[in-house]
Order: structure tokens, then sequence, then C-alpha cells
């Protein structure tokens, strides 16, 4: 990300003017003056989708807890009925046990109008349960394609030879692939909603099986980094390797190297043909 890219970001997030940051930034004192940050809450994707579905979770049993309510104080008020309690069935029995023992009313009229309120009540209650029941499905929806979305981005190398920012590609790739579940397992299919196979053993292709494929279909190539010997292989000198010894040192040597975690089986290879005791712990 190019600096002013970053500036302008830090700007929007925080409501303070870009040009105030740089000064602050590149200013002598250590005291910054006449700069005040907001107080701000900072939700990823995820977490605001997890927030929102676990807020409908928590509304819709006080929703519908309302909605009695508002018909009891309503038959109270038109029909001098009373009623304690927040359940649907037991708004129903009381208004039928207060329609039979109306002493100057008709209690066939009284029963009738009666069922007639709890009709309407019902409808109204069934109406706003659908309503929620709908949002709740629209954002338990929204929510796992952003887990889809955030898991094919974890597995599509960044190191790409291709002027296509990696957001887009990992669109492209969901476009060709989808992410599913069977049987408690991640499986990817294609876009018919066929699971992709290996064709001799049957078994779902794995992720890292997927990815090339689908580079290679689309004629995507990983960059020939710096001491890479091929398009798929790291040609990392024997020097470097051979100062791996322990775990953390096999971790930083990728890092520092920028090798995606996709290839980190083929590096500890790599690694093992010049220290060949060497295990990852």
């Amino acid at each position: 990300m190019k600096k002013v890219d970053f500036i302008k970001k830090l700007s929007d997030l925080t409501g303070v003017e870009a040009k105030k940051i740089v000064e602050a930034i590149t200013a002598e004192a250590e005291e910054i003056e006449g700069l005040e940050l907001p107080t701000l809450h900072v939700f990823t994707d995820d977490d605001l989708a997890t927030r929102l579905i676990n807020h409908v979770k928590i509304s819709t049993p006080t929703i519908i807890e309302q909605a009695i309510k508002d018909a009891r104080n309503n038959l109270k008020e038109k029909h001098g009925l009373t009623f304690e309690g927040k359940t649907l069935e037991n708004l129903v029995a009381t208004s039928i046990e207060a329609g039979r023992k109306e002493a100057n009313v008709k209690p066939n009229e009284k029963i009738t109008e009666l069922e007639g309120v709890i009709k309407t009540l019902q409808a109204n209650i069934g109406k706003v349960e659908e309503e929620w029941k709908g949002k709740y499905t629209e954002l338990d929806g929204k929510h796992k394609a952003t887990q889809r979305s955030m898991y094919v981005k974890s597995i599509l190398p960044t190191d790409l030879d291709t002027t296509l920012p990696h957001d887009k590609l990992v669109a492209l790739m969901g476009m060709d692939i989808m992410v599913d579940e069977e049987d408690g397992k991640r499986v990817f299919k294609d876009a018919s909603g066929n699971v992709l196979r290996d064709a001799k053993t049957q078994n779902p292709l794995p992720a890292e099986t997927v990815v090339s494929q689908w580079l290679e279909q689309n004629n995507i190539k990983r960059k020939a980094l710096p001491g890479r010997g091929g398009d798929n292989d790291h040609g990392n000198t024997g020097a470097n390797i051979a100062g791996i010894k322990t775990t953390e040192d096999f971790y930083s040597y990728c890092e520092k190297n920028n090798i995606p975690k996709i290839d980190y089986g083929k590096t500890l290879a790599e690694v093992q043909k010049v220290i060949p005791d060497f295990r990852l712990q």
C-alpha cells in the first residue's frame, strides 16, 4: 500500500485531516498539540456480521413480548380485560375466559369479537417473526459469504505475476470456485455445484491443488523472486538454509524470503536436503 493511500485511509477512519496527520508524524517535537483522536470501535467484516446476527437473536424475543404487551394494554383499555404474562397462549386463554364471564354482553358476540382480536394479534406476531427470520437469514448468508471470501483470500498466493489487485483475484476465483462444507469437511465445487475430485481416488481436491489448477487455467504464474529457481520452486541459497536450526528459524526464513504458506511444505523439503535431521516442532 502506498503511503499516500495509507494516510488517506487513516484519515477516513479517524476523521482527522490527512494534512494534520502528516504534520504530526513529521514534527520533531515529542508532544502533539491541537490534534484530538475520537474514540473509535474497529470491526472487521467478520466481527460486524457476527455482531449483527447476535443482535437479531437477542432482539427477537423482546420485540414479540412488546407486541403482546401492547395487545394486552389495548384489550384492557377497550374491553376492560386484565391479563398478566407475556406469552401468546396465556393471552388467548385469558381473553376467551373473560369473554365467557361478561354478564351484560351476549357471550357468543363477546367471544366472536375477542377471537377476531386474537386472530389479528396472531397475524401481527407471525408477521414480526417472519420479518426477523428473513433478516437473520440474510445476515447469516452474508456472514457465511464473508467467511468463504476470507478463506479463499488466505489460500490464494500474494506473489502472483499480474497487475490485478489481490482482492480482485479473490473475487474472480470465487466466481469459478465455490467453498462449501460436506460431512463437516470443507470442499470445493465448480460453478455448477459439482465437487472437485481427484480423477483417480475421487477424493475431494485439497486447497493447494484447487488453487494451482485455477492459476494454471487462467495462465497466472508466481513471480520469480530473487533467489528462486523456477515458477514454483524456491531457489534460496544453501548458506541461508544452513542457518536454520529451530522451528522459529524456519518460519523467520520463510517470512524474510516472502514464501507463502502454501509453499511451506516444499520449503521444508529444501531445508531437509541441506539439514536431513531438521524437523518442525
